[in-house]
């Protein structure tokens, strides 16, 4: 319906060929299946979330421009969606201003243009009208763009955090079964002997654990 206001709405009719997907308009769900709105004219994120799919769902993501007093009709076809890659991978892939995620991805053949974004690479704006699904995109290198040190990614942060972690549970466990086990000596019980061997068994498991971090550790510190 055409508003009488000085600011003419426009519609917005969204269709999917799959009848249970959540249709969500800037991160606001707006229907199941189809939605049809009426929205003041601007730009806006459509998103598509398969549901009927327990594994591999796919999110299928649009930006729009509605105007005035005007009709759009978009579709969303799932088994439409192409795969794009560029060489080398993990580019940004932006619509506008808006990141929509990370080579490879799946996207919807509604986008008109792409742009694609990586340091040390010329950033590229594509069509997808003249889209080759068999072959990647190239991204020309423009420079080289010095990789963080070791110490400065969160792998290193990550294996200095697992170490401390098990170190200390690899300790603490085998501290529990030494107490266990000097207990049973002095009584016989069964039992005691039983925890002992169990504190032992995790503390065998947490300590091999502690090693592999650690020679990790090592590893990438010699390769860096």
């Amino acid at each position: 319906m055409v508003s009488n206001s000085q600011s003419c709405k426009g519609t917005l009719i969204i269709e999917t060929d799959r009848k249970g997907s959540e249709i969500y308009l800037n991160q606001q769900i707006s229907g199941i299946g189809r939605a049809e709105v009426e929205l003041e004219p601007g730009s806006y994120e459509v998103k598509v979330k398969e549901t009927d799919k327990e594994w591999d769902s796919q999110t299928l993501i649009q930006t729009v421009k509605l105007n005035e007093c005007n009709t759009l009709r978009i579709s969303f076809k799932f088994d439409e969606e192409i795969y794009l890659q560029t060489e080398p991978q993990d580019a940004s892939v932006y619509v506008g201003d808006s990141l929509i995620g990370y080579t490879p991805l799946y996207l919807s053949y509604g986008y008109k243009s792409l742009q694609l974004k990586k340091p040390g690479y010329e950033s590229e704006v594509v069509s997808l009208n003249d889209f080759n699904t068999n072959h990647p995109f190239t991204l020309n290198y423009i420079g080289e763009i010095k990789d963080k040190s070791f110490y400065e990614k969160d792998l290193f942060k990550y294996l200095v955090a697992g170490i401390v972690v098990l170190g200390g549970t690899s300790a603490y466990f085998k501290l529990k079964a030494d107490k266990e086990f000097d207990a049973y000596k002095i009584t016989g019980e069964q039992s005691l002997l039983d925890n002992t061997h169990e504190y032992d068994l995790i503390s065998g498991i947490t300590f091999t654990a502690l090693q592999i971090n650690f020679g990790a550790l090592i590893y990438f510190f010699l390769i860096d």
